[in-house]
């Protein structure tokens, strides 16, 4: 209905302006006809005053048989003759334009004013009034040519010398007679052109009487309406604000609540009536009072002010809140200072405040065993380093413990029983470190000790009393296994050392030490016994990669994913990278990428992926290909770094037509590490029309609460769950519930490792949308991927024709 009444409203709107613009229209329109009758008057009087001139002239022509009066006599003919020129332009079919212009030229009206002066003619040439005056200037055309004539035949007696005094007499009286008639047709022609002039004058008086009226009306009843309009509009809006979920206020320039709606005495915890007694800055904890008061009177006026800060609130009936406040100034009336009023809203965000702290909290711990993860871990030892190099403390040592044969105790009693295990040797860790350093849990059955102010000989010691605490047997376990051994690896981190990542790739190498010696031992490195796996230390390792990256080794793979269902004509694909060594072996990037993480070198790899694969899509496009959707894996360190986000902006701003054609994959972990940075980089490549999934969902930190606030549109759900499919009946559970509960949120599933063919019917009845596997499409180069695709579009577009 109510927009039926907008439709009605709009449409006497337009009627409205529309009579505007035909009253304006008409009184052009008759301006211009008016003018051009003026014209008319104007080129009949240059018509009668050529023709007194021209008879004058052969007055005296004939009385004195000078050739100068002859030649006067010429001239001025070219006016009478000009306008029938023009009128029998304006005669012929089609009608002469270039003719009435030349004719009306030689009469002397200017080229602006000729159309006009041609269009009464044509267009109104049966109005009465125009009809009189041409039918005035017709009958006197032949008096016209006789004049022409008499002059010829005065020329001709002066040249044979025949000129007598009785035939000048005649030629004189004959030529007053022809002025006599020439003048009192001047008169009938402006009169009737006068004439019809009044007849239009009035005319449009009544017109415009009539249409200003009808105008009034029409406006008066529009204004009607409009006021109604805004007279309900204000009443939606009143219930609008007294109904809104969200507290809103008009507040004095000091703070003074003037008004407030049930929302906002809700979240003050008054009754409406009682909240106006009350300043919004006495419901705010001490601590934020002086901030809150310099975002209210510290900004310009006509400017949100306060956009979205928050306050700690004590209500009125003792409970704390976490509000969002957003003030605007406004003016009562016009003329008032702009500061003189605010509007506020306030918002309770004290579950979003407090499930931000806990997001907050798990980007720093890990999950299960609540230490450190990997990502606090790499911040905390640069800072040691930093303090080391800085002479703040005079030693430091990591440490790196890795549980033995863990691998297998996941595989034989199930990982409800692993994940118990890390959590005891996680507490033991951390009842065994004290006030000495710091614990964290590197990722699966690793973890660091950080312990600065400890030298090697120290940390040598301490971790032989850790590796015995954490061997002992739990009593919970006692009847499922043995509590597993451990290896460790020490370093004993100098001033050479440049970074967290190099110090972690240290310990590594380290630890492998320990576990090629016979593991359950511990192992100290020195600088230059870093090694990586047998045949390349992790220095050689890195040297590799940096030049792969600069000759282009890098090779992309594809790996397609399959719709559970059938109707989904978009072809999917996840890029695999691989590097092309200096022997030309292709290595699988588990065994570079680890080393390229130690050395900060993931994102370099990231650019440079993000650029070879937008390469292979924007030649995919000029060779015919149709529309598909690559998933791009991106690291941790990458989508927590702004220039890196910046980068990538600048590709997908550059090539637009390529953004929908991307999918960026995070690992949870990933996003976990740099909450805030990842969410950004998130929103920027979602805003460019890119999607974004979250790899690896059901392994890390993530829960179904993170899910719902991260920005994703895709989760792929880790490929363990699947493995386990058949001897863990939980894992099933797992499977639909996620696939499920992604859906309630508009996500979309892609479950991983589907290794075996037959898996993919049971796998499709789960709930997801989407899965990928060795089982279902072997990696390939990505042109080769790429080609195929093409060939099958080509195909699928012959059949069907």
């Amino acid at each position: 209905m109510r927009s039926s009444y907008d439709r009605g409203l709009t449409l006497q709107a337009i009627a409205l302006i529309g009579g505007g613009v035909l009253l304006v229209g008409l009184l052009l329109g008759v301006l211009r006809l008016q003018t051009s009758l003026q014209f008319w008057l104007y080129a009949h009087h240059r018509w009668v005053q050529a023709e007194g001139q021209m008879a004058s002239a052969l007055d005296a022509y004939a009385s004195t048989g000078d050739e100068t009066f002859l030649r006067q006599a010429e001239y001025a003919m070219r006016v009478p003759m000009g306008a029938r020129q023009a009128r029998l332009a304006a005669e012929k079919d089609p009608v002469d334009k270039a003719g009435i212009h030349h004719g009306l030229k030689a009469v002397g009206i200017d080229d602006r004013d000729i159309d006009g002066m041609a269009w009464v003619y044509l267009r109104m040439g049966n109005w009465s009034n125009i009809r009189d005056a041409v039918g005035v200037w017709l009958k006197v055309e032949p008096d016209l040519d006789r004049l022409v004539a008499i002059g010829k035949e005065i020329q001709k007696d002066v040249e044979t010398k025949g000129l007598t005094r009785a035939r000048t007499n005649a030629y004189r009286n004959e030529i007053a007679e022809i002025q006599a008639r020439i003048d009192d047709s001047f008169w009938q022609f402006s009169s009737a052109l006068i004439s019809g002039l009044r007849m239009l004058r009035a005319a449009l008086v009544v017109i415009s009487v009539l249409l200003f009226t009808g105008f009034v009306v029409l406006f008066m009843y529009v204004l009607r309406r409009f006021i109604s309009r805004i007279r309900s509009s204000e009443g939606w809006l009143r219930a609008s604000f007294e109904q809104a979920n969200v507290g809103m206020l008009q507040l004095t320039n000091e703070g003074r609540i003037r008004y407030a709606n049930s929302a906002a005495s809700r979240i003050l915890g008054l009754a409406t009536l009682a909240s106006l007694e009350h300043k919004l800055q006495d419901f705010i904890v001490y601590r934020d009072q002086a901030r809150f008061m310099k975002a209210m009177h510290g900004q310009e006026a006509d400017a949100a002010i306060s956009d979205g800060d928050q306050y700690l609130l004590l209500t009125a009936d003792g409970r704390q809140e976490v509000v969002r406040v957003t003030m605007t100034p406004v003016a009562r009336s016009e003329g008032d200072d702009a500061s003189s009023m605010r509007f506020a809203m306030i918002e309770d965000v004290t579950e979003a405040h407090a499930m931000r702290a806990e997001l907050a909290r798990q980007a720093r711990y890990d999950d299960l065993t609540g230490l450190l993860n990997r990502g606090e871990l790499l911040r905390r030892i640069g800072h040691a380093l930093h303090e080391l190099k800085e002479d703040r403390i005079k030693h430091l040592s990591v440490c790196l413990i890795d549980l033995d044969h863990f691998r297998y105790i996941n595989e034989s009693v199930g990982l409800r029983v692993g994940d118990r295990i890390l959590q005891v040797i996680a507490h033991r860790l951390h009842d065994a470190m004290g006030r000495i350093g710091e614990a964290g849990r590197l990722g699966g059955d690793q973890f660091v000790m950080l312990l600065p102010g400890m030298d090697s000989g120290d940390a040598m010691a301490f971790a032989a009393r850790v590796a015995e605490a954490l061997s002992q047997p739990d009593q919970e376990l006692a009847d499922s296994m043995m509590t597993p051994t451990n290896s460790i690896g020490v370093v004993s981190v100098d001033r050479l050392y440049t970074s967290a990542s190099e110090v972690l790739a240290a310990a590594v190498a380290a630890c492998e030490r320990a576990k090629q010696a016979g593991r359950n031992r511990v192992r100290l490195l020195m600088r230059e016994e870093e090694t990586g796996d047998g045949r390349r230390s992790t220095a050689e390792w890195a040297t590799e990669i940096r030049a792969a990256m600069g000759a282009g080794r890098f090779e992309l793979q594809a790996q397609r994913i399959d719709p559970c269902k059938a109707g989904d004509a978009i072809r999917q694909a996840e890029i695999l990278l691989r590097l092309r060594d200096s022997e030309d072996k292709l290595v699988a990037p588990d065994r570079f990428l680890p080393v390229a993480e130690m050395y900060g070198l993931t994102m370099d790899i990231d650019r440079q992926v993000v650029l070879m694969a937008m390469d292979a899509m924007r030649e995919h496009l000029a060779s015919g290909g149709g529309e598909m959707v690559l998933y791009v894996n991106l690291s941790g360190s990458s989508v927590g770094d702004p220039d890196f986000a910046l980068y990538v902006r600048q590709l997908l701003d550059n090539a637009p037509e390529l953004a929908t054609m991307f999918c960026f994959e995070i690992t949870e972990s990933g996003v976990m590490a740099n909450l805030e940075q990842a969410t950004a980089f998130m929103d920027m490549a979602r805003q460019r029309g890119c999607k974004v999934a979250l790899d690896d969902f059901g392994t890390g930190q993530s829960s179904f609460s993170q899910l719902r606030v991260l920005p994703v549109d895709i989760v792929k759900i880790d490929g363990s769950f699947v493995r386990d499919i058949d001897r863990d009946a939980s894992s099933e559970v797992l499977i639909r519930s996620i696939c499920q509960m992604s859906h309630v949120l508009g996500k979309h599933t892609v479950i991983e490792w589907v290794e075996r063919p037959e898996d993919a019917e049971r796998i499709s009845a789960l709930g997801a949308d989407y899965m990928q596997g060795f089982g279902l499409h072997r990696p390939e180069p990505l042109a080769a991927f790429l080609s195929t695709v093409r060939r099958g579009e080509k195909h699928s577009a012959s059949t069907e024709a």
